[in-house]
C-alpha cells in the first residue's frame, strides 16, 4: 500500500510512554505515522529504531515544538511529502515540579512553551492541512492534573487546565470544518513521565525542602495499583486514542485510570478543608 492510500497521524513526543504506544497502535492498525520527537538519541533510540525497521510507514522527524522555526520547517516538510493529515495527536510534554514559590518566570515560561505554546503550534500547523482535505481529528494528551491539582504540581497542573479549556473551544471553533478536538485525560500510568521531570532549583534551600524530600522519597518510582497492573498498562492510552480517532462520533472528553475518576469526584464532593485534611495525609504537608 502507498503512503498516498495510508491513512496519516502525526504523533508528537514518541521516544517513550504515551506517545510510543499510540504509534505503535496505530502502525499496527495499517496508519501511516509521521513521529516527532524533540531528541533522536534519547534513553531508548534503539526502541524507536526497531519502530522505523518494524513499519516502513513509520516516518520519524527531530523537531522541538518549543520551536517556531522547527515546527514551521517539519510541516513545509510534510505538506511536501504527505497528501493529507487526517490526525494529530499532541503529546510531547513534561513535568516542571516544586513549591509555586520556587518558580521563576523563565521556569513558567519553559513549561508552558512546551505544554501549551508547543501543542498550540502543532495544532496551527495542522489545522489547514485538515481543511484542505474536508476535515480530521486532534487528540491532546491531558491529565487528571487538568482537573484537579495538588501540591508540587501547581505549575504543571495549570498547564494541563490550559489544555482543557483551549480543547474544548477548539472543538466549537473547528467543528463547521469537520474536525474535532478531543482531550485525553489519563490518571496515573507506568510511563517514564518521572525520567523527563524537571524541579525547581528554588526548591533547596527553601521553607519546603524538607517536606518535598519527605514526599518524594515516599513516591518516587512507585506505580500504583501493583496488584492490577493491567490498570496503569500505557498501551490502554494507545487504544482508547485509537478508538477515538477512527470513531465517527465522539466525545470533548475522555477520562481513563482509575484516580482520575475518584480524584475530581472527591474533589467536587468534599468541602475544601477536608479535601485539604485527606490532601495532607499524604503529603504530610502543615
Amino acid at each position: 500500500m502507498s503512503k498516498n492510500t495510508l491513512k496519516n497521524i502525526i504523533i508528537t513526543g514518541v521516544s517513550s510512554g504515551f506517545g510510543y504506544y499510540i504509534s505503535q497502535e496505530f502502525l499496527s492498525k495499517g496508519w501511516s505515522v509521521i513521529g516527532v520527537v524533540k531528541n533522536q538519541t534519547d534513553f531508548n533510540l534503539d526502541t524507536m529504531k526497531t519502530l522505523s525497521k518494524s513499519y516502513t510507514s513509520f516516518d520519524l522527524y527531530n523537531v522541538d515544538v518549543s520551536s517556531d522555526t522547527e515546527v514551521s520547517t517539519l510541516f513545509e516538510n510534510i505538506t511536501s511529502k504527505y497528501p493529507k493529515i487526517d490526525a494529530l495527536v499532541n503529546n510531547a510534554g513534561f513535568g516542571f515540579l516544586g513549591p509555586i514559590e520556587t518558580f521563576t518566570s523563565e521556569d513558567i515560561i519553559e513549561q508552558y512553551n512546551v505544554n501549551v505554546l508547543g501543542y498550540h503550534r502543532m495544532i496551527k500547523g495542522a489545522v489547514p492541512l485538515m481543511k484542505k482535505n474536508g476535515g480530521g481529528k486532534i487528540i491532546n494528551i491531558g491529565s487528571v492534573n487538568g482537573l484537579v491539582s495538588f501540591p508540587l504540581y501547581g505549575i504543571y497542573s495549570s498547564s494541563k487546565f490550559a489544555i482543557e479549556t483551549m480543547s474544548e473551544v477548539l472543538d466549537f471553533e473547528l467543528r463547521p470544518f469537520n474536525i474535532r478536538s478531543v482531550v485525553i485525560e489519563p490518571g496515573v500510568f507506568a510511563t517514564d513521565f518521572s525520567k523527563n521531570t524537571k524541579f525547581t532549583k528554588g526548591l533547596k534551600g527553601s521553607d519546603y525542602e524538607s517536606w518535598a524530600d519527605s514526599f518524594w522519597s515516599r513516591v518516587k518510582g512507585k506505580v500504583q495499583f501493583k496488584s492490577f497492573p493491567w490498570l496503569t498498562d500505557p498501551k490502554r492510552v494507545a487504544k482508547l486514542v485509537y478508538r477515538v480517532v477512527t470513531k465517527r462520533s465522539v466525545r470533548v472528553r475522555y477520562k481513563i485510570g482509575l484516580d482520575t475518576y475518584i480524584f475530581p469526584f472527591l474533589r467536587k464532593l468534599l468541602p475544601y478543608e477536608v479535601w485539604r485534611f485527606c490532601v495532607n495525609l499524604i503529603y504530610r504537608w502543615k
